[in-house]
């Protein structure tokens, strides 16, 4: 009975061990004016220092204060911007074993007060604090090129991703996602699948809803992310075709059209993306239990082929109305597999046996939706929504996971 609940702590370790791994660094600090007085609803960029790429975003509280979590090693710099405000770029500064946080006050020095002219640009700042929620303007920022969804909300102010691909705002991870307003109604690992097949070239915003107002599903009590993808309004056929690829470890694709047709009262469009690729993760776990020491090293390796299908119309009945059907097709197909070796022995003392333990789990997933909806805005701007969905999901999955313990030469067998 012991060996097994070792053997369950071991294996609950090994999914935790990634987030002490190296990406445990704290980042924070507080944003003033000239005077010393606090600066709320600053912009706060965390950049890396050596292409200025962005790597997450904040919002200043009402203490003026910002803060990174969680954030792996490397050089950095910081970028801050209020208007009003010149804006700040500090010194770059390097987090590593030896500087696991780094804390800056930042004073925001006043722009020219004397405005001659006043000039109009209808640029949108890359984040934007409204009443009722925070938006992320993504066509904004350079960095976004080539990112999917699931990347953009790790950038995202108040979001984080963890290592199992779960979102969570704020700290809460009730979070729904919609997408365009309507909701998803996929589980997690789906919802993550869906998010990496949408790239950053489709996406106009993300908007962070803290509080949802009455109009959203009550049960998002965590917040709500909503993507807004961007609308052809040009009349006439159009598309394109964009390709991507990655090299870490091993080699990441994705491929994906887009075509639309428009004209005074239809609107015809669809996209289609296809995306392959592995993803690796190499953990590394060393503790003490009951004067016993487990030193475990995993190598786990996850591959998808994924295809998905998006398409649908709009009839614009009048200037007021507009009826909508459109339907989501989502198949992958994968594998995970992990293979760990983990010493054992005394505390104080030379180990003398070894766990070996592999597992495989391959996978399929097939979703599919369809939604009918209806639109009308009155003439004060108030609307009225109409949703009806219908959602089929199917998946698979088989797992075969065999524990080994050998002596300390690998050569005998103590028990599996």
């Amino acid at each position: 009975m012991q060996r097994y609940l070792i053997l369950s702590a071991l294996i609950c370790s090994s999914f935790i061990t990634y987030a002490f791994k190296s990406n445990d660094h704290l980042v924070q600090g507080v944003v003033r004016d000239e005077k010393g007085a606090t600066l709320i609803h600053s912009t706060v960029m965390l950049l890396k220092s050596n292409d200025s790429s962005l790597v997450k975003g904040d919002i200043t509280n009402d203490r003026g204060e910002f803060s990174f979590e969680q954030i792996e090693s490397g050089a950095y710099l910081i970028s801050t911007s209020n208007v009003g405000f010149k804006k700040y770029y500090s010194a770059s500064f390097m987090l590593d074993e030896s500087q696991k946080s780094f804390k800056q006050d930042i004073q925001l020095q006043s722009s020219d007060k004397s405005v001659k002219e006043v000039k109009v640009i209808g640029k949108k700042p890359l984040i934007e604090i409204k009443a009722d929620k925070t938006v992320f303007n993504v066509e904004q920022s350079i960095n976004a090129a080539g990112s999917n969804a699931l990347e953009l909300l790790g950038k995202s102010p108040g979001v984080r991703v963890d290592k199992d691909d779960k979102i969570e705002m704020r700290g809460k991870n009730n979070v729904l996602i919609y997408i365009d307003g309507k909701p998803t109604y996929l589980s997690d690992k789906d919802l993550a699948a869906m998010l990496k097949n949408i790239q950053s070239s489709d996406i106009e915003s993300i908007e962070l809803i803290t509080n949802p107002s009455a109009k959203y599903d009550a049960s998002g009590n965590a917040g709500i992310i909503n993507f807004k993808l961007k609308k052809n309004k040009k009349f006439g056929t159009n598309g394109s075709i964009s390709a991507g690829a990655a090299q870490g470890k091993y080699f990441k694709t994705n491929e994906a059209l887009q075509l639309n047709y428009r004209n005074k009262k239809v609107n015809v469009f669809g996209n289609y993306v296809f995306a392959d690729g592995r993803n690796y993760n190499l953990q590394h776990l060393n503790r003490t239990q009951n004067n016993m020491r487990y030193d475990l090293k995993s190598d786990n390796v996850h591959s998808e082929l994924t295809n998905s299908l998006r398409a649908g119309v709009d009839y614009y009945m009048n200037a007021r109305s507009v009826f909508g059907v459109m339907v989501n097709v989502m198949n992958a197909n994968g594998d995970f597999s992990s293979t760990s070796r983990t010493e054992i022995g005394p505390a104080k003392d030379a180990y003398n046996q070894v766990l070996i333990a592999s597992n495989s789990i391959p996978m399929t997933r097939t979703n599919a939706g369809l939604n009918a909806n209806y639109k009308f805005e009155d003439t004060s701007g108030r609307t009225l929504n109409v949703d009806l969905d219908y959602g089929k999901y199917y998946s698979t999955g088989k797992s075969y996971q065999p524990n080994t313990y050998y002596d300390k030469d690998e050569q005998s067998v103590i028990s599996q």
